[in-house]
C-alpha cells in the first residue's frame, strides 16, 4: 500500500486587526507645458481608500530599481490585494504622500501585497524631474 503525500502551500497572512489605518491609493498624471511655459503640471487622481497596516522602516533601507539605482524606502503599506494596485504611483495617509517605489505580490493567491514607499511628506513628485 503506497501512501499518499498532499503538500499544503504556507499562506503568509496580515491579521485583519492590524489594518486599520485608511490611506487613499492615486494615480499621477503629467500634462505637458503651455505653448509659452516650460513646466509640466501633474494632477493627482484619488482612485480609492483602503485600509492598510503600516510599518516604518528602518533608516538606509532600499529597493533595487529597474533602472539600476537604488532608492530609499521609509515606510511599509500592507493591504490586501486590489486588483489595479500596479497602476498607482501614490499612497496618502492623513495629509502626507507617499511614492510608490515596489510593490510585491505575496504569493499566487492574490490576497496581500506589500507597498514599499518613500515619505515626501506634503509634497508631490517634482513634475519636471
Amino acid at each position: 500500500m503506497s501512501e499518499r503525500i498532499i503538500l499544503h502551500s504556507k499562506r503568509k497572512k496580515v491579521p485583519i486587526g492590524q489594518m486599520r489605518n485608511r490611506i487613499t491609493l492615486q494615480t499621477r498624471d503629467l500634462n505637458a507645458p503651455d505653448f509659452e511655459g516650460s513646466n509640466h503640471t501633474e494632477n493627482l487622481k484619488n482612485v480609492t481608500t483602503v485600509f492598510a497596516e503600516v510599518e516604518t522602516l528602518t533608516a538606509g533601507t532600499s529597493i533595487f530599481a529597474d533602472v539600476n539605482l537604488t532608492e530609499p524606502t521609509t515606510h511599509l503599506f500592507k493591504i490586501r490585494h486590489f486588483p489595479k494596485i500596479f497602476d498607482m504611483s501614490m499612497i496618502k495617509w492623513g495629509d502626507n504622500n507617499y511614492k510608490i517605489i515596489k510593490i510585491i505580490d505575496l504569493n499566487d493567491f492574490h490576497e496581500f501585497v506589500f507597498v514599499y514607499t518613500k515619505f515626501l511628506g506634503t509634497k508631490t513628485f517634482l513634475a519636471n524631474t
